[in-house]
């Protein structure tokens, strides 16, 4: 995580802490929006999106009709007193890498222990294409949504200090190697239904404070490639709720550890393996645990 934001985020609790604090320490109020970033389409086949904020939430979703490569609303809100502007708010960019590949970015800078502005950035992006997501928010909310049989996933690194994650991916194509949803404090809602995997998968999944709740599915026939999906899912104060609807014939292998609460799994006990683990050729293992909190992982 980037340091200088991770600094400024921990330096705010802090004092909210010293201080007795039950509100937010400074107010926000809406100054408008700035122009619209359109990437326009042209040959480009892979888009880069590297959004680093401190204060704000990010969305992304995918519009298959679009005419362009991506669509970028920035709304900006300025702490009171700041003397902040609107003009003075930080702007998306974006570059091409290559004919190919195009880099759209955003960094709010802030390095201060008062952030200045609150971002709200909504990212709309066509079908059709590979996307590499890295998303770093310090306060605030990332919310990533894509059903589309057309996406690429080649990265997905998105990391919160204080916030809620919300993920969905549906019958997308992924070939991202070790994926990354991370955070300090904030709960994890989590959906992938039938990936179409182009490689094996170490997912890592974590957060200090907060709900871990993933709902898993892949039911569509095993190939004769081997595709082994390692999920590492921690927490320290929360629960862990897995659901998962698997194809009969990937291999399944349940490992939990929990210092307070209790483990519900297949088979009862705190791990499980199916008889026909060792001899699948794709298989899905699943190495939970939390300090206190429940873990539960129920089939179908």
């Amino acid at each position: 995580m980037n340091k200088r934001i991770l600094l400024s985020i921990i330096l705010l609790v802090s004092l909210a802490t010293m201080s007795g604090c039950t509100v937010p320490l400074v107010n926000f109020e809406l100054a408008g929006a700035k122009d619209p970033v359109i990437v326009p389409q042209g040959t480009h086949t892979t888009l880069i999106l590297d959004f680093k904020m401190g204060v704000g939430t990010i969305t992304l979703s995918v519009n298959s009709t679009a005419d362009y490569l991506a669509y970028i609303e920035n709304e900006v809100s300025i702490r009171e007193g700041s003397g902040g502007t609107l003009e003075a708010a930080e702007e998306v960019s974006y570059t091409a890498q290559n004919a190919e590949t195009i880099k759209v970015e955003f960094d709010s800078q802030d390095e201060e222990i008062v952030t200045n502005y609150q971002y709200v950035i909504k990212i709309k992006v066509k079908n059709n294409i590979t996307l590499e997501i890295n998303f770093l928010d310090s306060t605030g909310e990332i919310s990533t949504s894509i059903s589309d049989t057309t996406i690429n996933i080649a990265s997905l690194d998105i990391e919160t200090s204080t916030g809620p994650i919300g993920l969905t991916l549906e019958n997308v194509h992924f070939s991202d190697s070790s994926p990354i949803i991370a955070s300090s404090t904030g709960s994890h809602d989590i959906t992938l239904l039938n990936l179409n995997y182009s490689t094996s998968t170490s997912w890592t999944i974590s957060t200090s404070t907060g709900n871990i709740d993933l709902d898993l599915a892949d039911t569509l026939t095993p190939g004769s490639i081997s595709r082994n999906h390692l999920f590492d899912i921690s927490g320290s104060t929360g629960n862990i709720m897995i659901n998962a609807d698997l194809h009969q014939d990937f291999g399944l292998k349940i490992d939990t550890s929990i210092s307070i609460g209790e483990a519900t799994i297949p088979g009862g006990g705190d791990s499980f393996t199916s008889t026909n683990f060792a001899t699948a050729n794709q298989k899905y293992d699943f190495d939970l645990s939390v300090s206190t909190g429940d873990i539960t992982f129920s089939e179908g």
